[in-house]
């Protein structure tokens, strides 16, 4: 061992008034010879550490690399615990991997993450502790609740910080801290940015954040925020980068050179490429915001991913700028997840996914696609026996449908689609679309047929066989009907096709605001007479 070190502290209390450390005593060579910070060197540690003391360090310089921390001390039953901190090889120190760290930098709540409760929580910029972004407790009403989770196992004894901020009816409206479902701690008030910390035993864990109202008033802002944690376990299991990319590079000569399994992290900028991937890699941008794949050539695909059964991830980046065709195809077998990004402006399909492609999209936006002008161009294009799974995601602006499926199967859970030209959703053939916890709003907007009366443009649209699972989810304000069917009591002039299956009533749904009516089926009409 490089060190020892000695308490000279009574037993730990699990939550004291005031945390306390014991004296730190080296034996042997310190670790921290020749490491130094911009704010000064870090000359003597063999010191009492007051509660949470945190020794800021912009740039170590430790055997010659250059990392950015924090030096965190805290008092735990008497020992010395290191939160950033973990031994390296050769008798040296090295941070903890980042990805025990969390500062919401890609811009939205990674796959680890899971919100509920009456709002959910989500990622902005106008507050944080640091950086750009933080997370913020959803906009809740009296006796509501907005719940932000994460599980993990803890390789040992060990602890979780993290900060938080307040700003809510003092004594009445609180920011809850749980493990393992028991309330650790509470915040009430206006806090400003405060630091928590507080121990974790080893094994597998389950930490929450509540934000909580009573039955009535508010005060302040009215909501909570959380930033800059160090777990103490591995995050979402993040691989470390295999190969990095900067700016001038190409992420195409880095993908043909890549190993499978590689993951590619490309820096923050701006990249003109159109890329196809054949092989299993991760290709990691710094976020949707910072990191951008722009279209190179006109009739091709940014990124084209085909291969029998490789695993394909993208995450925290932009895939925009084609002309003419499509932002993301999936072909083949290929298994691709896309998470924390953004597909957006591609003048053909966002994303078009067929063959027996399987893609998982999270925590992403979807956003004016097909603005080539042409009915065939989509926010997502689902055929053949592809399956899709789409969850805390964004369709928009899409020019003529939000999401198109004519075979295969796809799962929407929590995922807005609005703003669509025409449909929202178009589900035709032997399409299985199940749909949960969405909102469908506002589709049929420009489209010149839904302007001049002879096209049907509406929240679902169904046909053939055609079959339509909806729960817990809202359609409202769509510029026809909510569902309707192709039948020529809803406006389709060219016969009654759809021989399908919409299951809707008594799951939790709401339908309302549309324009001609709510819902147009064989045999079923919403309003009463609204088909006549």
């Amino acid at each position: 061992m490089c060190c020892m070190w000695r308490k000279t502290e009574a037993a730990f209390s699990p939550f004291p008034p005031r945390w306390t450390t014991p004296a730190i005593e080296w034996s042997g060579r310190s670790p921290f010879r020749g490491a130094s910070t911009q704010r000064g060197e870090l000359r003597k540690l063999n010191r009492k550490v007051e509660k949470r003391e945190v020794i800021p360090m912009r740039m170590w310089s430790l055997r010659g690399r250059a990392v950015e921390g924090a030096l965190r001390l805290l008092g735990l039953g008497g020992a010395l615990v290191l939160l950033a901190l973990a031994a390296g090889n050769s008798g040296g120190v090295g941070l903890a991997q980042a990805q025990n760290f969390e500062g919401f930098e890609a811009g939205s709540l990674g796959p680890a993450w899971q919100t509920d409760g009456d709002a959910p929580w989500f990622v902005q910029s106008t507050t944080a502790h640091s950086g750009s972004f933080a997370a913020q407790a959803g906009g809740i009403g009296d006796n509501e609740s907005s719940w932000l989770v994460i599980s993990g196992n803890v390789p040992a004894d060990g602890a979780i910080s993290f900060w938080y901020r307040v700003s809510s009816e003092s004594g009445y409206d609180f920011l809850r801290f749980y493990i393992d479902g028991q309330k650790i701690d509470e915040w009430s008030g206006e806090t400003g940015w405060q630091q928590a910390m507080f121990p974790i035993t080893a094994g597998p864990h389950t930490l929450a954040w509540e934000y909580t109202k009573d039955g009535s008033g508010s005060s302040g802002s009215d909501t909570a925020w959380l930033d800059d944690i160090f777990f103490p376990f591995a995050v979402g299991g993040s691989q470390a980068c295999t190969i990095t990319v900067s700016p001038g590079q190409s992420i195409q000569e880095a993908i043909d050179e890549a190993k499978e399994g590689d993951v590619i992290c490309l820096s923050e900028g701006t990249w003109t490429e159109n890329l196809v991937i054949g092989k299993s890699v991760t290709l990691r941008g710094a976020g949707p915001v910072k990191t951008v794949i722009k279209s190179a050539q006109e009739g091709r695909p940014v990124v084209w991913i085909e291969g029998s059964e490789i695993e394909v991830i993208l995450e925290g980046l932009t895939i925009t700028g084609a002309r003419g065709d499509c932002g993301l195809v999936a072909k083949g077998s290929a298994q691709v997840t896309l998470q924390d990004s953004q597909v957006s402006d591609n003048e053909g399909r966002g994303l078009y996914v067929q063959d027996s492609a399987q893609v998982t999209v999270q925590n992403t936006t979807i956003s004016g696609n097909g603005h080539g002008g042409f009915l065939t161009w989509i926010g997502l294009y689902v055929k053949d026996s592809a399956q899709v799974t789409v969850q805390n995601t964004t369709i928009s602006g899409s020019t003529s449908y939000g999401i198109k499926v004519t075979s295969g199967q796809v799962t929407l859970r929590d995922v807005t689609v609005s703003g669509s030209d025409y449909h929202g959703l178009y589900v035709a053939g032997s399409a299985r679309v199940m749909i949960e916890d969405s909102l469908i709003e506002g589709n049929g907007t420009d489209w010149r047929g839904c302007k001049e009366g002879d096209k049907i443009c509406s929240g679902i649209f169904v046909k053939d066989e055609a079959y339509v699972e909806l729960t817990n989810t809202t359609i409202r304000n769509n510029r026809h009907w909510g569902i309707a069917a192709f039948l020529r009591k809803c406006g389709a002039y060219w016969g009654n096709y759809f021989r399908g299956t919409v299951l809707w009533q008594g799951r939790g749904n709401e339908n309302y605001g549309n324009g001609r009516g709510d819902v147009s089926l064989p045999g079923l009409c919403i309003p009463e007479g609204a088909c006549d």
